[in-house]
């Protein structure tokens, strides 16, 4: 993620894929005082595979002390300095220019942790929550809640308050739809202390080996093919499957993430869709279960 420094290194700005620059409070991600500035001033953006500035201006914006005219688009490079009028103070230089990714950032802007399609945080070792891409929408999990979220949505983790960004752009490897039907085939030891796992998808089989989380996955698939009906349509209650597990559910939602993440390099979409949540439950769903014992 892209980040502006001010040249007196007082402060810095985190640049989102379309960053508005201007005196307008409603429309601003970034406001101007110098009345200089007009309320639409420029907009920085991620565009291809670098950030370029679009002067939106009256009096025009300056780029290492050459101004720029309104209309006109202008590449950024690493060390640029940018100046929103000729008197602007502080101005800005593009300390980082890598490309825009979802982060979660401190309210106070001190801290930010870039975000994958699927997160334990703080960390797998003390896990508070998750978050969860799935398509274009994100989650929050933590205990048995299950929310979708948006721009802007702020919660307390580790005794601060943390703000989530999508800073949504169209890549090239965007997940599409997988029509496929994948088949889970476990392998079940008699006494069903080893359990492993594999994944066929379109005649391609994965292997999973013999792992912990397997468990989990087996218990939800001996439910799904036990309450598969139209009224359950599969859906476990946490309660049941941590007393069947014998788990909490911080232990719990380290299953799914791990799951998700061992899926997820072979299948992204099947990553994001196989285990499904709601409050207070959890399921597998649109897949085919072998169970060998």
């Amino acid at each position: 993620m892209a980040i502006l420094r001010s040249t007196d290194s007082s402060s810095f700005i985190y640049l989102k894929p379309a960053h508005i620059f201007g005196r307008d409070p409603n429309t601003a991600d970034q406001l101007l005082f110098d009345t200089a500035c007009s309320r639409l001033h420029c907009v920085i953006r991620w565009q291809g595979n670098c950030w370029v500035l679009t002067d939106e201006s009256r009096n025009g914006c300056y780029i290492n002390g050459t101004p720029t005219k309104r209309g006109q688009t202008v590449r950024l490079k690493l060390g640029d300095i940018f100046a929103p009028s000729k008197s602007s103070q502080p101005q800005w230089q593009l300390e980082d220019d890598s490309e825009p990714t979802p982060v979660i950032i401190t309210t106070c802007g001190s801290r930010l942790i870039k975000l994958s399609s699927f997160n334990l945080l703080p960390n797998e070792h003390t896990p508070i929550c998750q978050l969860t891409q799935k398509n274009h929408q994100w989650y929050f999990e933590q205990g048995h809640d299950s929310v979708e979220i948006s721009e802007g949505f702020i919660f307390d983790m580790a005794g601060q308050h943390w703000r989530f960004y999508p800073n949504y752009v169209v890549q090239e490897t965007e997940v599409f739809e997988d029509n496929s039907t994948p088949m889970l085939i476990f392998d079940v030891s008699q006494n069903q202390e080893h359990i492993g796992l594999s994944m066929n998808i379109d005649g391609r089989n994965i292997e999973f080996g013999y792992k912990a989380h397997h468990q989990f996955l087996l218990e939800m698939a001996k439910h799904k093919l036990e309450f598969n009906s139209e009224k359950d349509a599969g859906w476990m209650s946490n309660d049941l499957l941590m007393h069947n597990l014998g788990i909490d559910i911080n232990y719990l939602n380290i299953q799914i993430y791990r799951i998700r993440d061992a899926i997820k390099k072979y299948s992204p979409y099947w990553a994001q869709h196989l285990i499904e949540r709601r409050r207070g439950e959890v399921r597998l769903s649109g897949c085919e279960i072998k169970i060998h014992q």
